[in-house]
């Protein structure tokens, strides 16, 4: 960046792309102005800051956004076997494209696997948009809101659905620590409310829930710990938390974590791995 003086209380602008280019034009603005035109700057860098982390913390969508122009591909298994007739094994894939803007797009496969008459298997697109609020607020930084949809299929016969969120998150002071919090929705075909359905009785309502989570990046953000909840009485309703650990590289990603249900009838604890690519 090239600074340029300060003249009559205007501010200035350089002409150019280059360091040698720095004849430097004076422009008028406001005080509201010049902030409207620093938060652009900052969403501008912020989309195409390279930074690598995990698009979900778990399970549930995280603040980043793939790059423009990369991809990510994830494979997701979640299993039990030590809980007898609870057994199950269950993969998730999906795939995401950072478009710019602050958004990637994004194709997912949820829950094939065993017991193979699993009612909520889907499939779905959808995009997720995450924008900066603030740089700094009362000692946090990286103030941003994140939100998304997903357009889902049951694979089941169950029709079409939705899961949406938005989530406001910031990072801790020196500890860098990322907090997460908000809310999300899902309908019956791919959250299954009650757990109804696994009983055979479909119960045809959308689920309203708290979200949070936490990323405690470590060794130059090589290892972190994390964790994720998903409140409420559904087939997403879990504690899971983890470790996160980019193996050589940052475009590489692995994920060990443990889930436990916020209530019996959501189902049997389970371990959960996870390997991540961005290519």
């Amino acid at each position: 960046l090239i600074h340029c003086p300060r003249k009559n209380n205007n501010l200035t602008k350089p002409v150019g792309k280059s360091h040698d280019a720095k004849v430097c034009i004076p422009i008028t603005m406001s005080i509201k102005q010049s902030k409207f035109i620093m938060l652009c700057v900052m969403m501008v860098v912020w989309a195409v800051y390279e930074g690598k982390a995990q698009q979900a913390i778990i399970n549930m969508p995280s603040a980043d956004i793939t790059p423009v122009g990369r991809n990510f591909a994830m494979h997701e298994m979640q299993f039990n076997a030590w809980s007898g007739e609870k057994n199950y094994w269950y993969g998730t894939n999906f795939y995401c494209k950072g478009v710019g803007f602050n958004t990637e797009i994004a194709l997912t496969t949820y829950n094939s696997g065993f017991p193979g008459t699993n009612t909520n298997e889907n499939v779905g697109a959808g995009f997720k948009t995450t924008l900066p609020l603030l740089d700094s607020l009362l000692g946090l930084h990286q103030v941003q809101i994140t939100f998304g949809t997903m357009l889902t299929y049951n694979l089941r016969g169950l029709g079409l659905g939705n899961f949406s969120y938005a989530h406001l998150n910031m990072r801790l002071p020196h500890i860098d620590t990322r907090l997460t919090a908000g809310i999300s929705r899902g309908s019956h075909q791919l959250f299954l409310p009650n757990q109804e359905a696994k009983y055979g009785m479909i119960r045809q309502t959308a689920t309203t829930h708290f979200i949070a989570g936490f990323e405690q990046p470590l060794f130059n953000g090589y290892l972190q710990v994390i964790g994720e909840w998903f409140a409420g009485r559904h087939d997403f309703g879990f504690v899971t938390t983890g470790l996160l650990y980019h193996p050589g590289s940052k475009d590489h990603v692995l994920v060990l974590a443990y889930k436990i249900p916020n209530f019996k009838e959501n189902g049997s604890p389970g371990i959960v791995f996870e390997y991540g690519l961005f290519f």
